[in-house]
């Protein structure tokens, strides 16, 4: 049973990473959560709910990351250069 725990959490964690989205720390948070959920999962034994979750807080990462870096890029030419966009 505790090698279905990790899977789980880490399958809910990513669905809830998503879910969040618009509050980038917290869904930043949740889905490293899930990826180092899904990697102890995968560890012990592979199942869907793993590898699943494991995919899915990859992607949230990824889309909480290039809104960051998106938001910084915006913020960088109109404050630190005065170009407007």
């Amino acid at each position: 049973e505790e090698k279905k725990i990790w899977g789980n959490l880490s399958f809910y964690l990513s669905i809830l990473s998503l879910l969040i989205l618009t509050d980038p720390g917290g869904s930043l948070l949740l889905s490293i959560l899930s990826i180092v959920f899904g990697i102890i999962s995968l560890t012990k034994k592979v199942n869907w709910k793993a590898v699943t979750g494991l995919i899915l807080g990859l992607i949230s990462a990824t889309a909480v990351t290039l809104y960051w870096v998106g938001n910084f890029e915006r913020w960088f030419w109109s404050y630190i250069l005065r170009i407007d966009l």
